[in-house]
C-alpha cells in the first residue's frame, strides 16, 4: 500500500505540473488499489485457511509486480517526454538565435537513461520552467519591437501584441511553453515579412542622411567662423553622426533582416532627429539673423546682394517638420531629412559668405571715409588704391558709386571709379 501511495502521489505531481497523458498507468493503479483494499479489508474480518492464505499472498505478490510494471510504464512515458522536452528547449534556443535573439538559457537540459521517477519528474519540471523563463525573456524583446513597429510603421495595430497576450495566458495556465514560443516566433517572422522592406528603407535613408552631418568634420575652420561658440557642439554631432553611419552600414550589410536591430534603429533615429533638429535650427536661425544684420547694415536698399531665398525656404520646411515629427510617418520624415540635409553644406558655405558680407559692411564707413579723402587728391581710384582686401576694395568702390552715381562713373570690368567731368 505504501509503494502504491508513493506512485499515486508521483502521478498526481505529473498531472499537476507536467500536464502529460498518464491515464493508462493511472487507470491500472486505481484497479490495483481497489483490489488491494478488497484483500486487506477482508483480512480484517475473517481468518484464512492455510491454502487460502497462500493464495492471498500470491495475489499480493502479483500486485507488487503489477505496481512495479505501472512504475516502469510511467517511467517510460516520462523518459520519452523528457527527451521531447529537452529537444524542444534546445530547438527553440537555436531558432531564436537564428533570427537574432541570442538569449542565455536559465538551465542546461540533461538526460540520463537510468533515473528514479522523482529525479526524472524534477528534471522535466526544471526544463519546462526554463522554457517558461525563455518565453518571458522573448516577450521582453518582442514588446519593444512591437511598440516600434506600431509607432513607426503601422499605428492601426492593436495597443498590445496579440502574440504577447496569448503567450502570457498560456504561461499563467502552467502549460508547456512551446506553443507560446511558437506564437512569438511566428509573430517575429510575420513582422519581418510585412514590415521588413520599410525597416530596411529606414536604415538606408538614415545611413544616407547621416552623411551630410558627418561630412561637417571636414570643414572645421569654416564651422568655427559660422557657428562660433556652438562649433564644439557641431563637431560633437558630426563625430556622433559618423559613428552612427559606420554602425548603420555594418547592419545594412546583414541578410536577412535582424528584427532585434529595430530597437537600436529607434534609438538611432531619435538621436538622428535630435542632431538634425539642432543643426538645421542653428543654420536656419543663423541664416535669418545674418540676413537681418546685412539688411540693417546696407547703406542703401538698392545695393544688390545675393540673398539665398531657396535655401531659406528649405531650412524653414526642415525645422517645421522636425518641430512636429509625430505628424509624419517615420520614413517620410527621414526621406525628407535626406533632402533637407543635402543643403547643410550649402548652408554652411552661405553663412560663411554672409559673414564676409557683414564684415564688408561693418568696415564700409571707414572705407567710405578713405575713398572721400583720396578723391580730394585724385580724379579716379582703383582697388589697389585702398588699404583693404582687393576683393573688398572693388566692392567698396562699387557701393560708393551706387550711393553717388550722379557724380561718378564706374567701370564694372576694371573696377575704376572716376569723377564725372
Amino acid at each position: 500500500m505504501e509503494q502504491l501511495q508513493v506512485l499515486e502521489s508521483q502521478i498526481g505531481i505529473v498531472k499537476e505540473t507536467i500536464h502529460i497523458q498518464v491515464s493508462s498507468p493511472e487507470g491500472k493503479l486505481l484497479a490495483i488499489k481497489d483490489l488491494l483494499k478488497d484483500i486487506l479489508n477482508k483480512s480484517e474480518t475473517r481468518f484464512y485457511k492455510s491454502s487460502d492464505l497462500e493464495q492471498k499472498f500470491a495475489e499480493l505478490n502479483k500486485l507488487s509486480s503489477d505496481i512495479d510494471a505501472v512504475e516502469l510504464e510511467l517511467n517510460t512515458i516520462l523518459s520519452e517526454y523528457q527527451i521531447f522536452t529537452n529537444g524542444e528547449f534546445s530547438k527553440w534556443i537555436g531558432k531564436l538565435k537564428d533570427i537574432g535573439l541570442t538569449i542565455t538559457p536559465a538551465i542546461k537540459p540533461e538526460f540520463q537513461k537510468e533515473m528514479s521517477l522523482d529525479q526524472r519528474i524534477q528534471a522535466i519540471i526544471q526544463v519546462l520552467d526554463g522554457g517558461r523563463i525563455l518565453a518571458k525573456d522573448v516577450v521582453e524583446v518582442v514588446e519593444p519591437i512591437y511598440g516600434i513597429i506600431k509607432s513607426f510603421y503601422d499605428p492601426s495595430l492593436p495597443e498590445k501584441s496579440l502574440a504577447v497576450e496569448f503567450t502570457m495566458e498560456r504561461l499563467e495556465g502552467k502549460e508547456a511553453p512551446w506553443i507560446a514560443l511558437e506564437a512569438l516566433y511566428s509573430s517575429l517572422n510575420n513582422w519581418r515579412r510585412q514590415y521588413g522592406r520599410e525597416i530596411l528603407a529606414s536604415m538606408n535613408y538614415l545611413t544616407n542622411s547621416l552623411s551630410s552631418i558627418a561630412n561637417l568634420t571636414n570643414q572645421k575652420e569654416v564651422l568655427l567662423d559660422v557657428f562660433g561658440d556652438k562649433a564644439p557642439l557641431v563637431f560633437k554631432y558630426a563625430k556622433k553622426a559618423q559613428d552612427m553611419k559606420n554602425a548603420a552600414v555594418a547592419k545594412n550589410q546583414k541578410t536577412p533582416l535582424n528584427l532585434i536591430d529595430v530597437i537600436s534603429l529607434k534609438d538611432n533615429i531619435q538621436t538622428f532627429l535630435t542632431i538634425s533638429k539642432d543643426v538645421l535650427s542653428m543654420l536656419y536661425s543663423g541664416l535669418i539673423s545674418q540676413e537681418q544684420t546685412i539688411a540693417r547694415l546696407l547703406p542703401t536698399q538698392e545695393h544688390f546682394w545675393e540673398k539665398n531665398t531657396d535655401l531659406n525656404e528649405h531650412l524653414r520646411k526642415a525645422t517645421e517638420t522636425l518641430a512636429n515629427p509625430s505628424n509624419y510617418k517615420i520614413n517620410e520624415i527621414i526621406k525628407n531629412m535626406l533632402k533637407y540635409l543635402s543643403h547643410v553644406d550649402e548652408a554652411v558655405q552661405t553663412l560663411a559668405l554672409y559673414s564676409e558680407r557683414i564684415e564688408f559692411l561693418l568696415n564700409y564707413p571707414a572705407a567710405e571715409a578713405i575713398i572721400e579723402e583720396l578723391l580730394k587728391q585724385r580724379q579716379q581710384l582703383t582697388p589697389k588704391d585702398l588699404p583693404f582686401n582687393p576683393k573688398f576694395s572693388a566692392e567698396y568702390l562699387r557701393l560708393y558709386y551706387t550711393l553717388r552715381f550722379s557724380n561718378y562713373t564706374f567701370d564694372k570690368e576694371e573696377f575704376v571709379l572716376k569723377k564725372r567731368k
